[in-house]
């Protein structure tokens, strides 16, 4: 099973750094009307196994997602791999 990598959290709990990249995948993923639950499933057709509940961790900036992920998601998503690190 590939893991989301966690990262250096705040005082609260809550990463340090701004959730862009999981904002990003949540803005790629509303702008095609998908729930949570289905793009998980999606990814799974690429290989990457991660729970619908750790997946909400990553579109909350709770954790980092893999590599893995990102580039299963590019090609669900049909879009650049940069397009998951613009600014909002």
């Amino acid at each position: 099973m590939i893991e989301a990598i966690e990262h250096k959290k705040s005082k609260k709990g809550y990463p340090s750094n701004p959730p862009l990249i999981g904002s990003n995948l949540r803005r790629l993923r509303l702008e095609r009307n998908m729930k949570a639950s289905d793009f998980v499933r999606c990814l799974e057709e690429y290989g990457v196994h991660i729970s619908a509940s750790s997946y909400c961790h990553v579109e909350h900036g709770r954790v980092y997602p893999s590599i893995a992920l990102l580039e299963a998601a590019s090609k669900v998503f049909d879009c650049d791999f940069n397009e998951f690190f613009k600014e909002l």
